[in-house]
């Protein structure tokens, strides 16, 4: 099977004309250098891990390009969408009830134009095949994978096209999305989104982006977006999920048959340092990157566990090794949950909870480390109670008082806020998405500690002693409070979701919360 996707892999290079070969002497004599290739295998994979494909890429050895070109003069950055932003539109969509397409471009960054051919050695294996063409290198004009340039090319080409032949703008609050009156598109390098609210936009643009010479497959159920799994339920409601990811991390931690914990994580951790180090049982870096990615798209449930296990990553030791392998053995007793994206009835908002726990990791056993004095921020912004991003933080500043770490936290979150409100009512300006009417203009933060409340909206400011040592940047965002654009307002602590990303919480708090934010 590997055999036939390398010979999948260079039929689709001749047939876009990507390269033709030329003799190794000429370009030797002309002063050009000759890189080397490789193949890049990969298995890929279904959301809940089974095999779907046999993948071999022709790459580029892109290390040893430093040493030929001047990547001053050629850009390697490519941006791509912020999973808010994909989580805002899947909340739009069950919200309306829009139409949706998945698609994936076929060998996307070897449709970038190259500004300048580059020769390669011939692939390993071809080589053998052919002893007749070892006095052959290729000479390729289009980008390919493991150049270091190729992301670039490809971003700036799909975006011209999609702006100039397509008639989408790129929005000014994620370069990565592209709206037009009639359909979105959000795009992650080569895998892309598309909303609409009915099927003929959705065939329109899809027509359009092939008339423009672009290759794609579609996913016609729209089962999965990197590597996420998106069910579509009866009553309109997606579910979120990575079983996959979950079964492949309890693999590699040895845990597949271990006991469920109830929650991520049961107490504070702390340095530790008369603690063994970590004895490399698994590797706790590796491990944490996939916990990062379950937390960061669809289990906000584990967002404070998985951070403080990722402030040990550099040494980490036992009880740090085993506050990650609990909150694997919370996620063994909820391999297929997920995050519920739920139709709403009344008026909808964008809100924002916050919370701190102040001086949350301070103990006495523990004083000579000084980061254990340090607050934690936890936040939450949901569109019609969907949470669309979420962060648990700490802050780097040591707080002087429980009001201190309240304020900046509202102030962390307000940044995440507004920058929301910002794309949301771009999308409106193009999309019409009747801001007003069911979608609120307004947005109401909810903070949990009276004094900071009392700082944030009182006019004129109602400084004290301590409040003004609170550095300017934190006080930026009261210009944006008014009471037609963003409200403060006070939530008891035991409605407060952001609770749950801010400390450990007994079973009983911790589910309630779990309950609001992700909906099982």
């Amino acid at each position: 099977k590997w055999i036939e996707s390398m010979d999948v892999e260079m039929s689709d290079l001749v047939e876009r004309e990507a390269f033709e070969l030329v003799s190794r002497d000429d370009v030797l004599k002309s002063g050009q250098r000759v890189v080397k290739s490789m193949w890049a295998f990969r298995l890929k994979r279904k959301p809940d891990g089974t095999p779907s494909r046999y993948k071999a890429r022709l790459v580029v050895r892109g290390d040893l390009q430093k040493q030929f070109y001047d990547f001053h003069q050629n850009e390697t950055f490519a941006p791509v969408v912020e999973w808010s932003t994909v989580r805002m539109l899947f909340s739009l969509g069950v919200l309306d009830d829009w139409k949706t397409a998945s698609i994936d471009f076929k060998s996307a960054f070897t449709q970038g134009q190259l500004p300048e051919p580059i020769y390669l050695e011939l692939p390993p294996g071809y080589q053998k095949a052919n002893p007749h063409l070892a006095d052959k290198v290729m000479k390729i004009t289009t980008s390919l994978y493991g150049d270091q340039r190729a992301a670039n090319l490809w971003y700036n080409k799909i975006r011209k096209s999609l702006e100039g032949d397509l008639g989408f703008k790129c929005s000014d609050f994620d370069p990565c999305l592209f709206i037009r009156h009639d359909c979105i598109l959000c795009l992650y390098v080569d895998d892309a989104i598309l909303h609409a609210t009915d099927d003929a936009a959705i065939e329109s643009v899809l027509k359009a982006i092939k008339d423009a010479g672009y290759a794609f497959s579609r996913d016609e159920s729209f089962s999965s977006y990197l590597g996420v799994l998106v069910e579509h339920m009866a009553d309109g409601t997606k579910k979120l999920s990575q079983p996959g990811l979950t079964k492949q991390l309890l693999e590699v931690m040895g845990l597949s048959d271990c006991n469920a914990a109830r929650t991520p994580i049961a107490e504070p951790l702390f340095n530790y340092p008369d603690s063994q180090p970590h004895n490399h049982s698994f590797n706790y870096r590796s491990a944490l990157g996939m916990l990062m990615y379950l937390t960061n798209n669809t289990r906000p449930e584990c967002a404070y566990a998985t951070n403080v296990c990722a402030q040990y990553s550099i040494d980490p030791r036992l009880p740090h090794a085993e506050a990650v392998r609990r909150v694997c053995r919370y996620l063994k007793g909820t391999v297929n949950e997920g995050l519920y994206i739920k139709p709403a009835g009344s008026q909808l908002s964008l809100d924002c909870m916050v919370d701190a726990d102040y001086a949350g990791n301070w103990n006495v056993p523990e004083a000579a480390d000084p980061a254990s004095v340090k607050s934690r921020c936890g936040y939450v912004i949901t569109l019609g109670n969907i949470p669309v991003l979420w962060k648990s933080k700490r802050i780097q500043e040591i707080c002087l008082s429980t009001m201190e770490s309240e304020y900046i936290s509202l102030s962390m979150a307000m940044r995440s806020l507004v920058y929301l409100r910002g794309m949301l009512f771009e999308i409106d300006s193009i999309f019409k998405l009747k801001l007003g009417d069911r979608i609120s203009t307004i947005s109401t933060v909810f903070e949990d500690n009276t004094p900071a409340l009392t700082l944030a909206t009182t006019d004129p400011p109602r400084m004290t002693p301590r409040s003004k040592s609170l550095a300017v940047k934190y006080h930026w965002f009261r210009s944006h409070l008014s009471p037609t654009t963003i409200l403060v307002k006070h939530v008891g602590t035991h409605d407060n979701v952001a609770d749950i990303f801010t400390k450990a919480l007994p079973f009983e708090a911790f589910s309630r919360h779990r309950r609001t934010l992700c909906g099982w």
